[in-house]
């Protein structure tokens, strides 16, 4: 087959016992193949006790959308993210869950689903305060991402609501249209 006019992928990447910044990440495995000469189809894993993650779907190599991805994310621990913050956030507690589909063109990918805080908790390095999402959702659409009385509590236990949306359509410039609602927040 001439590799210059269809590529030809097949790959298995399997990490076991992943850490980031010495926290525990889980195992990590990715599985990617052509279906066909103008589909790869991938199928991306991150399992542990604290994050359950599956990414599966296509990449369509002839089209000017190629992305057509699904994500189930049963757990996704508060850890992992703090694990990726640079420093920015530590004693990370909780977890998030949701589902998603990722479609569209690699510069501007079309997100549709939704991100579910179950407890979720973390010190903010550079402040010293810790802040807690109890129960809240984010939905995603397309590239607007909304917030419908989405409460973070401080330390003292203070709400602050956020309400409205978050679109990121023009990155790096991202437009926000948000109300936020709060008494005696400590920041």
């Amino acid at each position: 087959q001439n590799y210059t006019e269809s590529a030809v992928f097949t790959g298995d990447l399997g990490i076991e016992g992943f850490k980031y910044t010495n926290i525990p990440i889980g195992d990590l495995k990715i599985k990617a193949a052509n279906e066909s000469a103008s589909k790869i189809v991938a199928e991306a894993t991150l399992k542990s006790p604290q994050n359950d993650v599956r990414l599966t779907g296509n990449y369509l190599l002839k089209s000017k959308t190629p992305l057509d991805l699904q994500v189930d994310i049963r757990k996704l621990g508060a850890q992992t993210i703090e694990a990726f913050s640079a420093g920015q956030l530590r004693r990370a507690t909780g977890a998030l869950s949701g589902k998603a589909t990722i479609r569209g063109a690699t510069d501007k990918p079309q997100i549709e689903g939704e991100a579910l805080f179950d407890s979720v908790a973390f010190n903010i390095t550079k402040l010293g305060a810790t802040y807690r999402i109890p129960n809240s959702r984010l939905q995603f659409a397309n590239s607007d991402i909304f917030l419908k009385k989405f409460v973070v509590r401080d330390t003292l236990n203070q709400p602050l609501q956020v309400d409205g949306k978050i679109n990121w359509a023009n990155l790096p410039n991202v437009a926000y249209n948000l109300t936020i609602e709060g008494k005696d927040f400590t920041v």
